[in-house]
């Protein structure tokens, strides 16, 4: 599993605490339909030059200035400005707001966060057609991983000994990779047939099936996206070479007592 380029991206993050205000406008930036958030629209319509004392104008340059969204060329001729999420606008966001739709993952599936952390064990057939329930999983999983990360990052640069970095860089990607081990082992116990036949018995049958039938599409698609089964039979290996050597002691220690 490959982490290098996604933690080397992110040694410089610093965590940054944001208003209420400020955290409003990330969200109607999530929240907006086109690629990239159009923030001078408003003002081109009616050939104004953006208010300087404009609270959203002041909120998107202090976003910017802290690096957290960037600016694109918008149309031709056009004074429009563009805005995207940087990488650490990203990470902000995965660590700190967890209301986000599958299409944000999708409108940035080429950043190096996305393309470690979801992409390399999910294809993105998986990420568009998700239920909620399988959601809610990558949603919390990318969150800690953040959080790991940010903890790492912040002993990475207190630490003085190059030999010191080195370790916690090491217990990163182990962290990392026992995060989404986890979720592997959490989704394959979720998506087990007798799991998807009691979800939630409260419900009226009727309810209960569709549910059945919406879910068992998921796990229908998981098991075409040859990331994730990838991912699961090196969980599957990894799981029976320790089972093994357990059993084997046991057998040993049984047959030593029973000597």
């Amino acid at each position: 599993m490959a982490y290098s380029d996604y933690i080397s991206s992110l040694l410089s993050y610093q965590k940054i605490n944001l208003t209420q205000e400020e955290r409003s406008f990330i969200m109607k930036f999530i929240r907006g339909h086109d690629p990239s958030f159009k923030f001078s629209s408003y003002f081109k319509l009616r050939n104004q030059s953006p208010d300087n004392n404009d609270a959203s104008y002041l909120i998107s340059r202090r976003l910017e200035g802290i690096g957290f969204i960037e600016g694109t060329k918008g149309k031709f001729l056009s004074n429009v400005k563009n805005y995207k999420f940087t990488t650490y606008g990203l990470f902000y966001v995965f660590q700190n707001i967890s209301i986000y739709p599958p299409q944000f993952l999708l409108k940035y599936q080429d950043n190096i966060i996305l393309q470690t952390l979801v992409y390399q064990f999910f294809n993105e057939k998986t990420i568009k057609t998700c239920t909620g329930r399988f959601y809610s999983q990558i949603v919390s999983y990318l969150e800690e991983c953040c959080n790991v990360t940010l903890n790492a990052i912040d002993d990475i640069n207190l630490a003085e000994k190059e030999e010191e970095k080195i370790k916690i860089f090491d217990k990163l990607k182990f962290d990392l990779e026992w995060l989404i081990r986890r979720l592997c082992f959490k989704l394959t116990i979720m998506y087990n047939e007798t799991n998807l036949l009691s979800i939630n018995p409260n419900l009226n049958d009727d309810v209960k099936v569709t549910l059945y039938e919406y879910e068992n599409k998921m796990k229908i698609q998981l098991s075409k996206d040859w990331q994730f089964i990838t991912l699961l039979k090196n969980l599957y290996k990894d799981f029976n070479d320790g089972y093994g050597e357990f059993i084997n002691l046991h057998n040993e220690n049984s047959d030593n007592i029973n000597k």
